[in-house]
């Protein structure tokens, strides 16, 4: 049994002391609460199936040595193991997840993230100091950025009607998500939508009459273009775009941002042309473009 696992079985045992009465009524509420093949679902749960008892023997066999060598480990205050399921929450994961990647009974999980404990035994520490939680795809997490993601695939052209098509999320769901009517999704759900958003949005949209309204509408609305928002901080709440502009602006209000102008100089060295960076950007006019160029260039020569 691996040193993780190892954790992981006794830190669900440690925690864990109450038995239930019922073997049915207890493999029932350990479907529902606890991950199969762990201590909590085995004395919590009251699962007994082959994968629950095996998690009993080796965190039996584990306490045994571990009390024969004198390393049974003792509380350790519960501040760091608090702040680490804090975090994992407030970035989107629900208790489930937690309770998978762990292996803790969710009463544990429960306490640490409203506070509720000073301690906790060392091994249910390290199991989360070793846990790396991975979300379900019905946990919900934040919409804002799918919300950024629609709304810049609707400034080049796509209507919701072609992103519903190919991510298979329905139209209702992504006008709500794109209008900021929805402040979660579920993870499958942006997943769709993340999917479709780096596949389209340097691609040119079918030249229809549906397309100009999305691109038109994007531009009223003065939603950001797919080019001023940075892969790494769309999904952040407090983000910004740059680069970005109203309908009848010639240059956007991030115009002296050296980010922007980076970003033009980046696009022009690679053989984009001011008209094309204009329109990747967001600036109504390549004319605006050509004159943030030369401000790069001044300010280089300084």
């Amino acid at each position: 049994m691996s040193a993780a696992g190892a954790a992981t079985a006794l830190a669900a045992a440690v925690e864990s002391h109450e038995e239930v009465s019922g073997p049915e009524n207890g493999a029932q509420r350990a479907r529902k609460s606890y991950p199969c093949g762990t201590r909590a679902a085995y004395s919590v749960g009251g699962c007994r199936c082959a994968k629950c008892r095996q998690a009993m023997a080796d965190y039996s066999r584990l306490r045994y040595r571990e009390m024969a060598y004198g390393r049974w480990q003792a509380n350790e205050p519960a501040a760091a193991s608090e702040a680490q399921i804090k975090a994992w929450h407030a970035a989107g994961f629900t208790l489930r997840d937690l309770i998978q990647a762990t292996g803790l009974p969710e009463k544990v999980i429960s306490d640490l993230l409203y506070g509720l404990r000073k301690s906790v035994r060392g091994v249910t520490a390290q199991a989360i100091r070793e846990a790396q939680p991975t979300r379900i795809a019905t946990s919900r997490i934040p919409a804002v950025g799918s919300m950024r993601r629609l709304q810049a695939l609707t400034w080049v052209g796509w209507p919701l009607i072609e992103v519903s098509a190919r991510s298979g999320v329905s139209k209702s769901i992504l006008s709500q998500a794109r209008g900021g009517h929805r402040r979660m999704l579920a993870y499958g759900t942006h997943q769709s939508i993340v999917a479709v958003f780096d596949e389209l949005w340097d691609q040119a949209p079918p030249d229809n009459q549906a397309s100009r309204d999305a691109a038109a509408r994007a531009r009223r609305e003065g939603w950001a273009p797919p080019a001023a928002w940075d892969d790494d901080t769309i999904d952040d709440p407090r983000a910004k775009p740059f680069g970005l502009v109203r309908e009848g602006q010639a240059t956007g209000p991030a115009s002296t941002d050296p980010m922007v102008l980076e970003r033009i100089a980046e696009l022009h060295r690679v053989g984009y042309n001011d008209r094309e960076i204009a329109t990747r950007l967001g600036y109504n006019t390549p004319d605006a473009v050509a004159a943030l160029r030369r401000r790069h260039l001044k300010r280089d020569a300084a």
